[in-house]
């Protein structure tokens, strides 16, 4: 996807803001691989601080592990880890990884 039709932060932001007025309680961050994305804790922190009952990222959990207490402090509420296959060298050939877990 071309760069300038990937939503930016403060889009997201914006946007969550508008689904909450509207009455959206629950959000999920999904497309691609969010921790990937160079504001993705700002946005969680943002999206956080929203009235959600909800507040869920999925994942490939490949960069999450030490991310986790922090992203639960800062509002998320569910997270969705996304195993592409059970084998290792595939997995790793999804996720474009070079070496193994």
């Amino acid at each position: 996807t071309p760069k300038e039709h990937i939503l930016k932060w403060d889009e997201i932001e914006k946007i969550g803001k508008l689904f909450v007025k509207a009455g959206v309680d629950k959000i999920r961050l999904t497309g691609g691989e969010p921790t990937v994305w160079k504001e993705y804790m700002d946005i969680i922190s943002d999206l956080g601080q929203l009235n959600l009952k909800s507040l869920a990222m999925t994942t490939n959990g490949l960069n999450i592990k030490r991310k986790i207490p922090e992203l639960k402090t800062w509002g998320l509420t569910h997270l969705n880890i996304s195993i592409d296959s059970l084998v290792e060298a595939k997995f790793d050939f999804i996720t474009r990884r070079l070496n193994g877990l």
